[in-house]
């Protein structure tokens, strides 16, 4: 198995240059996260580190450069469960949602993994869950086909309405996907807002 490269970004060092990537695109969109906050002992002789624990969403969030494993899955399963948090699977390369990228608005079975997030939570899992943004207030989420009023109640639209394709959000991967560290070099971490969102909203399929 060939070895990540670990990267130093914002005081802190990343096993991966994926992990600190999207670390990035948390800055650029102002969400609060911690790197590795605390290991667990979930019984079993099964230990588990989160790589990042999301303090405003209340939820953990794993990234994986691979498919995972079943004992991966275990983890996630028995984290969920004994701390009452979602956690959110994100595998793969960072992937913008544009209109161009046929494979994330269509939502297809062999490359959703790598735009979407697996849940985990109490009871189950699920796949298909989506940054999204709420066009009134810019509050950012994971929700399930990126739609904004399950966690939102300004958003005036009914919950069918997904605004994973904000350009806020495009903007976000866009610019994480292509940060660099090589030869000291500091990714961008910051944009400016859009004042007018531009929202691209989309029934769910």
């Amino acid at each position: 198995m060939i070895k990540a490269i670990e990267t130093f970004y914002k005081g802190s060092k990343f096993r991966s240059r994926l992990e600190a990537k999207w670390a990035v695109f948390f800055n650029i969109l102002k969400i609060p996260y911690e790197y590795e906050k605390e290991g667990f002992d979930l019984g079993g002789d099964i230990y588990y580190l989160p790589d990042f624990w999301m303090p405003t969403l209340k939820c953990w969030i794993e990234i994986k450069g691979e498919e995972t494993t079943e004992l991966d899955e275990v983890k996630y399963k028995k984290l969920a469960e004994k701390s009452h948090f979602r956690v959110y699977l994100f595998v793969g390369p960072i992937i913008t949602p544009s209109d161009k990228n046929s494979n994330f608005i269509k939502y297809k079975a062999d490359s959703y993994s790598y735009s979407s997030a697996k849940a985990f939570f109490i009871g189950g899992t699920e796949d298909m869950y989506f940054w999204c943004e709420c066009p009134n207030c810019r509050k950012f989420s994971i929700e399930y086909y990126g739609r904004p009023a399950r966690n939102c109640d300004c958003f005036p639209d009914s919950d069918k309405q997904t605004t994973a394709f904000s350009n806020n959000l495009i903007n976000a991967y866009l610019t994480a996907s292509q940060a660099r560290f090589e030869f000291g070099e500091t990714p961008k971490d910051s944009i400016e807002f859009s004042e007018e969102f531009g929202m691209i909203i989309k029934p769910a399929i």
